[in-house]
């Protein structure tokens, strides 16, 4: 945040193998945070810079969303995890319970975290038992037009412990992920 109040920041990205930035001015004005808008244009490859600062405009604010993490055991988690429940006992062949976290963010919900055979249980299929008990799991959710959840995605983390998905879901909320890296 410089002296005039202003948040300047760069955003640095790949795209189509190519790095590129740029230049942004954020406002924030009492609870809310306004994007400046303005002409952009080239000063080296790649890097893109605003024109004329003083002629940024605020007028879209980024929405702040509800967020919240209830417990496993409240209503809200159960819904999610119980619909989890078939279709996981199913893959891994023995029945499963869900202990990690449930975050809801309006419409769309997220499920991370260890997935377990119920005591006893071992799934007769080598790979699945060593994904059950190496590997986190992870389930993107969103509420149809009746208000039940559906699963959009679901995945056991890779070996080296990413979340690989065919196809994105570029309406997710940011929040649903935002610091799980220590999850």
């Amino acid at each position: 945040m410089r002296k005039d109040g202003l948040l300047h920041v760069t955003f640095n990205y790949t795209i189509e193998s190519s790095r590129q930035s740029e230049e942004q001015i954020l406002k924030l004005d009492g609870d809310k945070l306004f994007i400046g808008e303005g002409e952009l244009e080239e000063r080296g490859p790649g890097q893109m810079v605003l024109k004329d600062r003083e002629k940024v405009k605020f007028t879209q604010a980024l929405k702040q969303l509800p967020l919240s993490e209830p417990e496993l055991d409240t209503p809200e988690a159960k819904a999610i995890t119980q619909l989890l429940q078939e279709p996981v006992a199913k893959l891994a062949g023995v029945p499963v319970t869900f202990d990690g976290l449930v975050r809801i963010s309006g419409d769309w919900a997220l499920y991370i975290g260890p997935v377990t055979a119920v005591e006893g249980k071992q799934p007769k299929d080598e790979e699945i038992a060593k994904k059950l008990n190496e590997r986190q799991f992870q389930a993107i959710l969103k509420k149809d037009d009746k208000g039940g959840w559906k699963v959009l995605r679901s995945a056991f983390a890779s070996e080296d412990g990413y979340f690989d998905y065919e196809g994105e879901y570029e309406e997710t909320p940011w929040q649903l992920t935002d610091g799980l890296e220590e999850h």
